[in-house]
C-alpha cells in the first residue's frame, strides 16, 4: 500500500513513517499542502492521511483543491482539531475519516485497511471488462483475464487514476520499482494490455503519459 501523509510536526511524521514502513508499506511525507500539491505522488497513492493545520495551505484547502481536480484518493485527516465545525468542513470537502489526535497507530491502520476495503471494489470499464482492485483481478464478464504481475502493477496504477494522465516515468517508478527500463518496455506491456481491453481504453499522448478511460 501506497500512503501520502501531510504532516508538518516532524517527530509525529516520523513515527507514523516507522510504523507504517515496518509493516511493509511505502509512505511519502510532505510538510505542507502547496508542494503536496505540486507532487505527482498524488497520482500513485492508495490513500491519504492530512493534518489541518499545516504552512502555506492547510489540509482542508488542499482536499478542496484535490476534489475540484476531481482526484478522489480516499482521505482521514489526523488532527488536534476536534470542534465539530472543523469536522463538518472536512466530511462536506470529501474526506473519508477524521481522527483525533492523540491517536493510537493500530486504530489508524485498522481505519485506513476499512476505509481501503470500502473504496476497492471493482471499476467497471466498459460493458464487458471490470476490475477488481482488492486482488487485482481483469474480468471479461465473469471470466478472470490472465494477467502478468507487471501488467496488474500497470493496470492497477492507471485505473486508481481513471481519466487522468500518468507520465511515463511515474509508471516505470511504480511499476517497475528500482529496475531501470526502457520507454519501448513501458509500450510492450501497454500493447499487451491493450490487445485484453481494447486499444481504445487506455489513450496515450507524447508530453503525459497514457490515461485509463471507460469505454463501450
Amino acid at each position: 500500500m501506497k500512503i501520502l501523509l501531510l504532516e508538518d510536526d516532524e517527530l509525529i511524521a516520523e513515527q507514523i513513517m516507522d510504523y507504517f514502513r515496518a509493516k511493509g508499506h511505502r509512505i511519502t511525507h510532505f510538510l505542507d499542502g502547496e508542494s503536496l500539491l505540486e507532487s505527482s505522488k498524488i497520482l500513485e497513492c492508495d490513500v491519504c492521511i492530512f493534518d489541518i493545520n499545516v504552512p502555506k495551505l492547510s489540509g482542508l484547502e488542499t482536499l478542496k483543491l484535490l476534489r475540484e481536480l476531481h482526484i478522489t484518493k480516499p482521505t482521514i485527516f489526523l488532527t488536534a482539531l476536534s470542534d465539530i465545525e472543523h469536522i463538518k468542513t472536512a466530511y462536506t470537502i470529501g474526506c473519508e475519516d477524521y481522527i483525533r489526535k492523540p491517536f493510537h497507530f493500530e486504530e489508524l491502520e485498522l481505519r485506513i485497511h476499512k476505509l481501503i476495503n470500502h473504496c476497492t471494489s471493482k471499476l467497471r470499464l466498459s460493458s464487458l471488462f471490470s476490475f477488481d482492485f482488492t486482488h487485482m483481478h481483469l474480468y471479461m464478464g465473469e471470466r478472470e483475464v490472465a494477467l502478468s504481475e507487471i501488467e496488474k502493477k500497470l493496470l492497477y496504477l492507471l485505473a486508481k487514476n481513471l481519466n487522468h494522465f500518468i507520465s511515463t516515468h511515474r509508471l516505470k517508478e511504480y511499476v517497475w520499482e528500482d529496475e531501470i527500463v526502457c520507454d519501448n518496455t513501458l509500450r510492450t506491456t501497454i500493447k499487451r494490455l491493450r490487445s485484453k481491453i481494447g486499444d481504445e481504453a487506455i489513450q496515450s499522448s507524447r508530453t503525459l503519459g497514457y490515461k485509463l478511460v471507460t469505454h463501450d
